[in-house]
């Protein structure tokens, strides 16, 4: 035999169980408690059972309610909203390539060849309107990249919005429902700038995200510092900037480590703009030497970074640029230029530019080297990695 037996639940025990359970307490104490009493009906009168029984309707009504709101809760929860914006960017040849940190997602087809289209979609738990960053690296070895301001509108949420890359202007133009926008490339096109925008209007997991600290290692963000994606460098510089203090010494050996390649030293200088103070009370007096060098180098973007390092207080020794006289005590006046192995440097002077590339010293005797001099009108671009095996294929092809 069975027996089941209920025991009474204090009014203190239902608020109890209501503030801790919510909705899901509130609908067992309708459907137990509330309905029971409102179904009883015995010794009441003609009017009191008229009130009864809109009480009880009232109840049941109430359970409806509170039952759809559950399960709309519920399906929000595991089933949340998406709003989608679609669209392709075309004329894109490899190795080019289009980055973002933003809620973009982008998908490479391959076209024919080396052509290709990226399909991307801008996905958001509601209908953002502004804009998104973009960002296009023409080759892996470029320092410095296009920045394009995405517009997000009302009515791209409906249709495809296509944009066209100009190679020639390096100008997109977007395209949606007949109507065509031109979008320039940013003119803040510095390699070692940190894209702190975001729009005022969008909360996301960036945002709790920028008020922690990094939780990569130094070491990984400096190798960060030199990766082939934009959006990795950009990245590296800002959360080497959030670490603050402990990043200095990375950042010092990167500058004072002659094996350091082209793109890690215009990214450290870049990220110690951020860290300027910082690095006024903590910089090794060759670090400092290297970047006074770097401020009189014939690269452009090596010398404007480390200039703006000058502005931001960063001190040089009187020391660093000693030169040494010929017997007659004379300075001839020559031009110093360093160049890493398997990297390929501009030469300017007097007006014109040649470029040197060092293919590699010799294992037995490090004075001597493969160097390689090339006249301004066979190259062109800043300074560059190249390995040796694609070197000398384009040598092939220039000689041919």
């Amino acid at each position: 035999m069975l027996r089941i037996e209920f025991t009474t639940v204090s009014p203190e025990k239902w608020m109890e169980l209501l503030k801790l359970y919510g909705p899901m307490a509130l609908f067992v104490f309708m459907v137990f408690v509330l309905l029971g009493r409102a179904r009883s009906s015995q010794g009441l009168s003609t009017g009191q059972r008229k009130v009864q029984l809109f009480a009880y309707s009232l109840v049941w009504l109430s359970i409806f309610a509170l039952a759809a709101m559950i399960v709309l809760t519920w399906w929000q929860t595991n089933f949340p909203s998406e709003f989608v914006v679609r669209g392709t960017i075309r004329n894109l040849t490899y190795p080019q390539v289009v980055t973002t940190d933003e809620e973009v997602f982008l998908h490479r087809r391959t076209v024919a060849g080396l052509d290709f289209v990226y399909e991307w979609r801008f996905i958001s738990p509601y209908r953002f309107t502004g804009s998104v960053e973009l960002l296009l690296q023409k080759k892996p070895s470029d320092v410095k990249v296009l920045r394009y301001e995405l517009p997000i509108r009302e009515e791209f949420y409906k249709g495809l919005v296509a944009i066209t890359y100009d190679k020639n202007s390096d100008k997109m133009t977007l395209t949606h429902a007949g109507h065509k926008e031109e979008l320039a490339p940013s003119a803040a096109q510095v390699p070692g700038e940190v894209s702190m925008r975001r729009n005022a209007d969008v909360v996301s997991s960036k945002t709790v995200y920028a008020a922690q600290l990094p939780q990569a290692k130094g070491e990984d963000l400096i190798a960060a510092l030199d990766a082939d994606d934009p959006q990795i460098r950009s990245n590296a510089r800002r959360d080497l900037i959030k670490l603050g203090q402990p990043s200095i010494p990375f950042l010092d050996h990167v500058l004072t480590n002659s094996d350091s390649t082209y793109r890690l030293r215009v990214g450290a200088l870049s990220t110690l703009h951020g860290l300027a103070q910082k690095a006024e009370k903590s910089l090794s007096r060759e670090a400092r030497c290297a970047i006074e060098a770097a401020s009189k180098d014939s690269d452009p973007t090596l010398s404007a970074e480390a200039s703006r390092l000058f502005a931001d207080g960063i001190t040089i020794p009187r020391d660093c640029t000693k030169t040494t006289a010929t017997p007659n005590g004379v300075n001839p006046g020559c031009i110093a230029l360093k160049v890493r192995n398997h990297e390929l440097a501009p030469l300017r002077f007097q007006g014109d530019t040649i470029y040197v590339y060092l293919a590699g010293q010799s294992a037995s005797s490090p004075d001597k080297a493969d160097i390689f001099l090339l006249a301004g009108g066979t190259w062109s671009g800043e300074r560059q990695q190249i390995k040796k095996d694609v070197f000398r294929s384009r040598i092939t092809q220039l000689s041919g």
